[in-house]
C-alpha cells in the first residue's frame, strides 16, 4: 500500500505485459466525497500532457471505484525544499513548467479548466526536477463555478476572490502561480532586491484585483522566459581546477565543500572529476544516485560528473569545478582560477614546498591547506607573503556548511579580484 485517506487507499501495481508500474486508487463508493471523486477522475482522464498523471482505466463493482494511473515518483515540493536547494534560475525552471501545465488546462477546452488549488503540497518534483501536478479535486470549468461552491482551497496560496462572492476566472490560478514562486524564493533564501524582473513578475501575479494582474499564463511565462535569458547572458561558465601537491591531499573533498559554497549562495555549479581516482563513483553508489538527463548526478544540490561518463551541458552551469586530483605533469591545466590544496605535516611539507616554488607564476590561486595547525598556517602564510591562503579545518559533512566558513572561501577568492 502506498496510503490511505479518508475516502480512497492506494496500492502500487505493475502490469505484467508491458512491465509498467501504476498506482490503483480505490475509492469507497459509500464515502460522501465519492460524487467529487469520480469527477475529478473523469476530468483528468481527458487530459493529456507529461505534467498530469495519466489515468489509464477506471472500474467500479459494487463497493469501490478504482482508479488505475500512473505511478509518479518523487516528492513534494514541500519534501525537495526541505532537502535541497535551488538557485535562481532552476526556481524559475520550476515555475515555468507549471506555468506550462496550467496554460494547458486553461486552453485545452472551450472554456478554461481552473485548478484553484495550486500549493506545494500538489505539486511533485521527479526525477531531473520534472514537475508533476497532482490532485485535482478542486478543479473545475468557469461554467461549473455558477452552480458550485468553491471547495478545497489553502488559505496561504489562494486567491482572495475564492473567499467571497466576486467573480472568479482563470487569473485565480495566476495568483497561486506568485504565492509558489514567492514560497520557492524564501525556502532558498535567494535575494532578490537587484533583480527587478523577478519583482514584477511576483509582482504581477500577486496583485489584489484580478484585473490588475498579468491577463493570462503566457504573459507569465513571456516574462518567467525573459528572466531566464538575463540569467544565462550574465553567467558564463567559469572554471574552477582544484590540484593537489601529492595523492590523497584532499581534492575531491575540497572541490564538494567549494561546490557546495557556491552553490549555497545561489550559484549553479558542476563537480568533474578530471583524475583515475574514480572516488566519485564510490560516493554515488553508496548513495544509489542515478544518472541525470545532462549526464550528470544530481546529490545535495550539486551536480557530478564522475571520469568514467562523457560530455555535458555546460552552459547549464555558472560555475566547473574540476576535480584534477594530484599534479604529476610539467602542464597546469587551463582554466580561470586555481585552488591548490596542500598538507603542512612532516611527511607533506617536501611536497608542499616543491609545489609552491614550481607555481610562483601561477596567478588566480588560491591556497588551501588542509587540517593544519594555526601555528603551522602562520609560518605559512608569512612564507607565502601576498598569496592567498585559507585554512582547511576538518568538515565531517562537505554538504553542510555553517555560514562562516562559507563567507570565508568567498573571501579568499574575493582578494583575487575573481568575480563570483
Amino acid at each position: 500500500m502506498l496510503g490511505e485517506g479518508g475516502a480512497s487507499k492506494v496500492y502500487l501495481a505493475e502490469q505484467l505485459n508491458i512491465q509498467r508500474k501504476c498506482a490503483i486508487k480505490c475509492i469507497d463508493k459509500r464515502q460522501e466525497a465519492y460524487g467529487l471523486l469520480k469527477n475529478e477522475y473523469m476530468l483528468i482522464k481527458q487530459l493529456e500532457h507529461v505534467g498530469i498523471p495519466r489515468i489509464y482505466d477506471v472500474e467500479e463493482d459494487d463497493k469501490n471505484l478504482y482508479i488505475i494511473e500512473e505511478y509518479i515518483c518523487g516528492m513534494t515540493l514541500v519534501e525537495f525544499l526541505n532537502s535541497n536547494s535551488m538557485t535562481e534560475k532552476e526556481s524559475l525552471d520550476v515555475i515555468l513548467q507549471l506555468c506550462n501545465i496550467i496554460e494547458y488546462l486553461h486552453t485545452v477546452n472551450d472554456e478554461p479548466i481552473i485548478y484553484q488549488d495550486l500549493k506545494p503540497d500538489n505539486i511533485i518534483i521527479c526525477n531531473n526536477n520534472l514537475v508533476k501536478l497532482i490532485d485535482f479535486g478542486s478543479a473545475i470549468t468557469k461554467s461549473e463555478l455558477k452552480n458550485q461552491k468553491v471547495r478545497g482551497i489553502t488559505a496561504n496560496f489562494a486567491a482572495p476572490e475564492l473567499f467571497t462572492n466576486k467573480s472568479i476566472d482563470h487569473r485565480a490560478d495566476i495568483y497561486s502561480i506568485g504565492k509558489i514562486l514567492e514560497y520557492i524564493i524564501k525556502n532558498n533564501s535567494i535575494n532578490i532586491s537587484n533583480s527587478t524582473n523577478l519583482i514584477q513578475i511576483i509582482k504581477g501575479c500577486l496583485e489584489e484585483s484580478p484585473s490588475d494582474r498579468f491577463p493570462n499564463i503566457k504573459s507569465v511565462i513571456s516574462n518567467i522566459h525573459e528572466k531566464i535569458t538575463e540569467i544565462s547572458s550574465n553567467h558564463l561558465s567559469k572554471t574552477i581546477c582544484v590540484l593537489g601537491s601529492q595523492r590523497r591531499i584532499g581534492t575531491t573533498y575540497t572541490s564538494l565543500i567549494v561546490a557546495k559554497a557556491l552553490e549555497r549562495i545561489g550559484h549553479t555549479v558542476l563537480v568533474r572529476e578530471n583524475n583515475s581516482n574514480t572516488s566519485f563513483d564510490h560516493l554515488l553508489e553508496r548513495n544509489n544516485i542515478k544518472l541525470g538527463g545532462d549526464n550528470s548526478y544530481m546529490i545535495k544540490g550539486i551536480h557530478l560528473q564522475p571520469a568514467s561518463i562523457e560530455g555535458n551541458q555546460l552552459e547549464n552551469y555558472q560555475y566547473i569545478v574540476e576535480d584534477c586530483g594530484e599534479i604529476n605533469s610539467e602542464r597546469i591545466p587551463k582554466a580561470d582560477f586555481y585552488i591548490i590544496v596542500m598538507g603542512t605535516r612532516e611527511w607533506e611539507l617536501c611536497y608542499t614546498e616543491k609545489l609552491i616554488v614550481r607555481l610562483n607564476k601561477v596567478t588566480n590561486s588560491l591556497y588551501v591547506f588542509n587540517l593544519t595547525t594555526d601555528t603551522m598556517f602562520s609560518q605559512i602564510k608569512y612564507v607565502l607573503g601576498k598569496r592567498c591562503c585559507i585554512q582547511m579545518p576538518y568538515i565531517k559533512n562537505p554538504f553542510k556548511l555553517d555560514k562562516g566558513f562559507i563567507k570565508e572561501i568567498m573571501e579568499g577568492l574575493d582578494k583575487l579580484k575573481y568575480q563570483i
